[in-house]
């Protein structure tokens, strides 16, 4: 597994990928998860769907900075470098870009995407500005990376559609696999920012996440229940929801038909 810091090798190792995977037989096609790192189980399961449908496959490690409109919370954000390594070398990933901030965005950027619309609601109104660094920073990955796959996590629904809209705009010839969240057995979605609570607030995060997935309303979820609402409502098919928890913003989001 090769390390990358820099733009310039990562396109000369992805150069190199295309030409090794072509000189194969079978599957040619490159894969990639891009990551902010503290790396979880649904991470893992984004990694496995791309090593099993690709050739080779590529992870990014990039705590975004556009991406945060909380100073504190980019601040703040796990670092688990050592162990995201790992667990990328022991799932049989080929490459691991990590650049740093000014590799991404080189003295004098100033250019930014926006959304006009899937991004605005919920997690756009909440965090303003959020989608536009996830977009901007997802078209910078994309143009290097140049990827057949890109693996996204259910989780973060807006996100992930978000992203097919990006290929689907600008016509990166890239397919958007979107993977089922990986869950513990209470319904709590893995999230990297889990890390961040205390063992109580994982309890109580784990019987928010179970009332959640069994209640028919926002009514029935919030009948009885202590919980700081950021919303709840509908997208696309899927009822979205999120609440703060020891000031740590916890996602999630099921069928509307459950």
């Amino acid at each position: 597994m090769k390390i990358i810091k820099n733009v310039k090798d990562l396109k000369k190792c992805r150069e190199e990928l295309a030409v090794h995977t072509a000189s194969t037989a079978g599957n040619e096609s490159i894969g990639f998860v891009p990551t902010m790192g503290a790396l979880h189980k649904g991470h893992a399961s984004l990694i496995e769907h791309s090593v099993k449908e690709n050739k080779a496959t590529i992870v990014s490690i990039f705590v975004n900075p556009t991406q945060f409109n909380d100073k504190k919370d980019f601040e703040s954000y796990p670092d688990t470098l050592e162990k995201d390594l790992a667990i990328c070398s022991d799932s049989k990933v080929d490459l691991v870009f990590y650049p740093k901030a000014e590799e991404m965005y080189p003295k004098g950027s100033s250019i930014m995407l926006d959304e006009s619309r899937i991004s605005k609601p919920y997690e756009g109104e909440s965090r303003p500005g959020h989608f536009s660094g996830v977009l901007t920073v997802l078209l910078k990955l994309l143009n290097i990376v140049k990827p057949h796959h890109i693996y996204m996590g259910e989780k973060d629904y807006q996100q992930s559609l978000l992203t097919k809209k990006l290929c689907e705009e600008f016509f990166i010839d890239t397919n958007v696999r979107i993977i089922n969240t990986v869950r513990e057995k209470e319904g709590l979605p893995f999230s990297s920012r889990n890390l961040k609570l205390s063992k109580e607030g994982l309890k109580k995060a784990k019987v928010i996440a179970e009332k959640f997935h069994r209640s028919q309303s926002k009514a029935e979820f919030l009948e009885g229940l202590e919980v700081n609402l950021d919303y709840f409502g509908e997208l696309e098919g899927k009822v979205l929801m999120a609440h703060r928890l020891e000031d740590i913003r916890i996602l999630d989001n099921k069928d509307l038909t459950q």
